[in-house]
């Protein structure tokens, strides 16, 4: 390829990927091109809380907007002036914030309950990134823990803009039956066995109850 043409040919991709793809004997990918001109960041230690095999991609989406503080809490709003009242669209009660949907709120306490039930465990609702950090247990089980956590996340954030839009809301305990069936069907689709005896019997456990 001459100069002109591969000048033509190369216009507005970055030096270091140009470079890259004219090395003799090179083998490109467009992987390698994306990687190459990416921002590289370090990673976040949440990141295989939001995104894992067996969370639904709607809910993992929906958290990686919550971990970046990206949801329009009516706290968030009034910060910024766009409105006046920053009390709870659900309970009426607290300042509406990330902190007081997950799980402080009176309405996902109750959720949350139901699925602690569900699944054998006690889940705070103070701390709970340092609890999902910190958290013991083989990567299978805490991956289905962060991903019933995610699904949480996202059911009780469609309330609530059902809440303020329709006013219409849902109680918590008809909610936590909905994420219990819809996550059922999805360990049985995602869980790939073998898996270890102990596990076995805790999904097992979890694919039994009504």
């Amino acid at each position: 390829m001459s100069k002109g043409k591969s000048n033509a040919y190369f216009s507005g991709v970055p030096d270091a990927l140009k470079a890259d793809i004219l090395k003799k004997g090179h083998e490109y990918t467009i992987a390698k091109g994306y990687e190459l001109i990416r921002l590289k960041k370090p990673e976040v230690p949440w990141v295989s809380h939001v995104w894992n095999r067996w969370s639904i991609p709607k809910h993992s989406f929906l958290v990686w907007i919550h971990q970046h503080n990206g949801l329009n809490t009516k706290d968030k709003m009034h910060k910024i002036g766009v409105t006046l009242d920053f009390a709870c669209c659900i309970c009426d009660r607290d300042r509406e914030d990330n902190d007081h949907f997950f799980f402080k709120c009176q309405y996902s306490r109750r959720i949350i309950t139901e699925i602690e039930k569900w699944m054998a465990i006690r889940i705070p609702y103070q701390d709970l990134q340092e609890w999902r950090d910190t958290r013991r247990g083989s990567q299978l089980k805490r991956g289905l823990i962060n991903s019933v956590l995610n699904a949480c996340i996202y059911s009780i954030w469609f309330q609530r803009n059902r809440s303020r839009v329709e006013l219409q809301l849902l109680r918590p305990e008809i909610v936590a039956r909905q994420i219990i069936t819809q996550m059922k069907k999805r360990l049985q689709n995602t869980i790939i066995f073998p898996v270890k005896d102990k596990d076995k019997r805790w999904i097992q456990g979890l694919l039994d109850l009504n």
